[in-house]
């Protein structure tokens, strides 16, 4: 229950600062992005901007980082959810610039 407190306080900061879109919280929120991520911040895990700046001439990067998140490989924690769930949140999590 504490978890999922902590997931939507964060969610609605990211979302209030503006940072993100009600349908990118919906599935940062699902995933569970945004307890370590953040847009901008540098929080357990790197943010998203940086993220999408690493890959971006990467065409393959959400193929290359889905085992990573799958698998909990490289010092990314297993995370559960469908391939397209994960594949939504890598493609949302690299589109900020």
């Amino acid at each position: 229950m504490k978890l999922k407190f902590l997931v939507l306080v964060a969610a609605g900061a990211v979302f209030a600062a503006g940072a993100v879109s009600a349908q990118d919280v919906d599935t940062f929120v699902k995933n569970k992005c945004l307890i370590c991520h953040d847009v901008e911040k540098k929080k357990m895990g790197a943010p998203f901007k940086e993220s999408s700046a690493k890959y971006a001439a990467n065409a393959n990067a959400v193929a290359e980082l889905l085992p990573k998140l799958k698998d909990g490989k490289d010092g990314h924690p297993k995370v559960a959810g469908s391939d397209e769930e994960l594949k939504a949140a890598l493609g949302k999590a690299l589109s900020y610039k």
